[in-house]
């Protein structure tokens, strides 16, 4: 897995917390789908919104932007548009 090196610290908090904590998106392949229909993007985010670890998640992919899948509920594209607001 290529992370940009700023990205570490998070990895590690995220890393951590799952070692506590067995997110519901753990074997769910539709976090790394790449398409997905407007009802099952809302699963996911509805699913993500009662994370435990929804911060440390967020963290992570706001700061290395993963370039697939679809983390804390949102797909990249639209964790820029959250980091830029």
């Amino acid at each position: 897995m290529h992370m940009r090196p700023e990205a570490k610290p998070a990895w590690d908090r995220l890393t951590f917390a799952l070692q506590e904590v067995e997110p519901d998106c753990l074997d769910d392949e539709r976090y790394i789908a790449d398409l997905l229909q407007n009802g099952e993007k809302r699963l996911l985010a509805s699913i993500c919104s009662a994370c435990p670890i929804l911060t440390e998640c967020m963290e992570y992919a706001i700061t290395d932007q993963p370039k697939a899948g679809w983390w804390p509920g949102v797909q990249l594209k639209q964790l820029d548009r959250k980091e830029a607001a």
